[in-house]
């Protein structure tokens, strides 16, 4: 979008019909609600302005002072460039009290914001948005999602449509709440159509996704990273699902469903049940005219990674005496099962299929292909977090229904000046090239969310077909830099570039003032994709240019340092 000098000096352009305003974030806390207004003026006539496009600046916070209603396409995106995203964030009213951000029964598109449910006063807030209208489209793209009570999506009406892309989101339930922390809740509503992928989802308090009885026409979840989800997923009429490509640690380590009459049963601060899968399917018996056997599931593609163990935080007991057999995957009736469950009560884990989930596998509904399983690769992960902290979380949940006597334990809790630097760290989980996973993807890419490797990343949007390691370019017949992940950052990041000859390559680090701040000394690389840690532990938060000189040429690129 070309913001002309016109649209800079007014805060409205006009192109294809669409006009787009500029709203500058609000001076808290003398004034809070800006974005509030902005959409109230433009729509107090009523119906909406289906093609406006609400711009909010970079660094910004955006409180609200009560929730958006909108019965019309309401499009919310960061202003163009580098920098920290746009906040929106909930301010309590003059009752004390915090409403959710927004509640839609009309399109919603979000762009490159970052959503915390927490409120100025500390109050946790449920459901960034909540869906009240039939067939209605929900579009997250390249946002920072955090802090809800409920569900970050929730679906009180027909047929929708949700598309989550690029985005990152963590910390989702209420600790006084044990059955609520999702991502998307359809809660038993039909479903269209829903697609999650390349985004990093991490401490989610109960199941992922919900159907809850309800019909869902088609899911797609791909190239994703999920960990530290303590039920499962719980997809029940879903007619169409591709779960592919995904990365998942810790699914179900809470259990779901206490099954007290299954032998070994232990109840404890950690509820598992033996019939109880990862995931959750239910049988067609005539859905929308269906049968089982119109159903089509694949699961393939993933990599599997449990430490139900770690999370109990008890001494280890042997699961099996044969390695081999350490969590078989399928099946609760399966007699080695029974065995342990029998022997090992503190060991009673769930496996990956429900029992109607099992049953469709056996009857080839579910395709299980091709997954990386953890007896074939445990994966390390740059900075995970904290099994101990999570564990102390959940079993927080479980031994108190009480918010305010239960000290908050989710991960990485905002420090007092969150608010003034835009960005609270968050976990980096890249992981190694060198792991069977980083090339155990469809097409040979790796596994999980793609935007932890951007130069992969590049690759599968062009489409490119990767059949092996050794097609990975060694070569390259351009050099650049590629880009340094994780953007915004604290306080390391790995920058990525590519040379076309051998040469010696050194970097500069420069800031807004042009100060030279940083400097790594030149060393000797061969043509090739390499990569250089830059530690920024002594800088500021702020914005910095990155130089790189090679080959004649000078080139930079833009890296945001939150602290």
């Amino acid at each position: 979008m070309l913001f002309s000098t016109l649209m800079i000096l007014t805060g409205y352009s006009m192109a294809n019909a669409q006009r787009v305003k500029v709203v500058e974030p609000d001076n808290y806390p003398q004034s809070v609600g800006a974005l509030n207004k902005a959409i109230e003026e433009d729509n107090s006539g009523g119906g909406g302005r289906a093609n406006d496009i609400y711009v909010l600046r970079r660094g910004g916070v955006y409180w609200l002072d009560a929730t958006i209603n909108h019965n019309f396409h309401l499009h919310i995106r960061a202003e163009d460039g580098e920098g920290a995203p746009p906040i929106i964030r909930p301010a309590v009213d003059l009752t004390g009290t915090a409403r959710r951000l927004f509640q839609s029964t009309g399109h919603l598109t979000l762009e490159g914001v970052y959503l915390s449910h927490l409120s100025d006063q500390g109050n946790l807030v449920t459901n960034f948005t909540r869906v009240t209208g039939d067939n209605v489209r929900v579009v997250i793209d390249n946002c920072w999602l955090e802090f809800d009570g409920q569900a970050f999506v929730s679906l009180r009406a027909k047929n929708a449509k949700v598309y989550i892309t690029n985005t990152k989101g963590r910390n989702v339930g209420a600790n006084n709440a044990g059955g609520n922390g999702r991502i998307v809740d359809v809660r038993g509503n039909d479903l269209d159509s829903l697609i999650i992928e390349n985004s990093t989802f991490y401490n989610i308090m109960y199941s992922p996704y919900r159907g809850d009885g309800g019909y869902a026409n088609y899911i797609r979840i791909n190239h994703n990273t999920f960990m530290d989800a303590a039920a499962n997923w719980e997809f029940d009429f879903v007619r169409e699902l591709e779960f592919t490509n995904n990365q998942f640690a810790n699914m179900n380590f809470r259990g779901t469903g206490l099954q007290t009459n299954v032998p070994g049963f232990q109840q404890g601060p950690y509820p598992m049940s033996a019939v109880a899968g990862v995931f959750r399917f239910a049988t067609f018996e005539n859905v929308a005219g269906l049968t089982d056997n119109d159903r089509i599931i694949r699961i393939e593609n993933n990599n599997m990674q449990f430490s139900w163990d770690e999370l109990r935080l008890s001494a280890p007991i042997p699961f099996y005496e044969n390695a081999e057999d350490h969590r078989p995957l399928y099946g609760p009736y399966d007699p080695i099962i029974q065995e342990i469950f029998d022997n090992n009560p503190l060991r009673v884990n769930t496996p990956l299929f429900d029992s109607t989930g099992y049953t469709l596998y056996k009857k080839g509904v579910i395709k299980f292909l091709d997954n990386v399983k953890e007896r074939d690769e445990v994966l390390l992960w740059v900075n995970r977090p904290d099994l101990e902290r999570v564990a102390n979380f959940h079993r927080y949940l479980t031994e108190s229904q009480s918010l305010s006597s239960i000290p908050r334990l989710m991960d990485n809790m905002p420090t007092e000046d969150w608010m003034a630097t835009g960005l609270s760290f968050w976990r980096n989980l890249t992981y190694s090239r060198d792991a069977v996973s980083f090339t155990s993807a469809k097409n040979g890419y790796p596994i999980g969310d793609l935007n932890w490797f951007p130069d992969m990343k590049a690759r599968w949007e062009s489409g490119e077909i990767i059949t092996s390691i050794e097609n990975v370019p060694v070569l390259p017949t351009t050099t650049r830099l590629i880009g340094n992940y994780p953007n915004p950052f604290n306080p390391t990041t790995n920058l990525m570039f590519q040379i076309s000859s051998d040469q010696n390559i050194g970097f500069e680090v420069y800031n807004t003032l042009g100060q030279k701040v940083k400097v790594i000394e030149p060393m000797p690389y061969n043509a090739g994709i390499h990569e250089v840690t830059i530690d920024a532990i002594s800088l500021s938060s702020g914005i910095y240019l990155i130089r790189m000189s090679a080959e004649g040429q000078v080139y930079t690129h833009k890296m945001t340092l939150i602290k």
